[in-house]
């Protein structure tokens, strides 16, 4: 199994509903990222970036600078593994500034995951569209948040 570390960059964009009945969103854009590359499609990595996040009429949105520590490893061609854990900085909104489990973020994600779904490789390339479910804690706004997500992702890496 050979290693490789290089740059990484990403983009999460998350869409759905909160309830009580609220339109739930997520954009983050990772342009800073560190990352070891596992097997064929799966890596361990650090990656730092800027975003947006809220629920309509419960959570405001805010600019949001954010550092993601995650894994997914690829099991068999049709499943994968992996978690995430976020440290979230709101900077000049004061009813998101929280501190409740991470001493240095305002609010935190963990999350762990389980996807099912084909993947196609093309010589060093890895792309597929997947099926998850997703169970996810999320500390908002002194609160915290138990979420299971069904959804699906498109993941494209070399």
């Amino acid at each position: 199994m050979a290693r490789t570390v290089g740059y990484g960059i990403g983009l999460d964009i998350e869409a759905g509903l909160g309830f009580p009945l609220g339109f739930a969103y997520d954009v983050h854009f990772y342009p800073a990222g560190l990352g070891v590359i596992l097997g064929h499609t799966g890596y361990l990595g650090l990656f730092a970036g800027i975003g947006t996040s809220g629920v309509t009429s419960h959570i405001p949105a805010a600019f949001e600078l954010r550092s993601s520590y995650g894994s997914k490893s690829m099991r068999a061609r049709w499943a994968r593994l992996g978690f995430r854990i976020a440290s979230i900085t709101i900077p000049g909104h004061d009813d998101r500034h929280g501190r409740a489990v991470l001493p240095f973020a305002d609010e935190s994600v963990l999350g762990a995951f389980a996807r099912f779904g084909a993947t196609d490789f093309a010589q060093r390339a890895a792309a597929g569209h997947w099926i998850l479910p997703r169970l996810r804690a999320r500390e908002v706004m002194h609160t915290h948040w138990l979420s299971l997500v069904i959804g699906s992702e498109i993941d494209f890496g070399m």
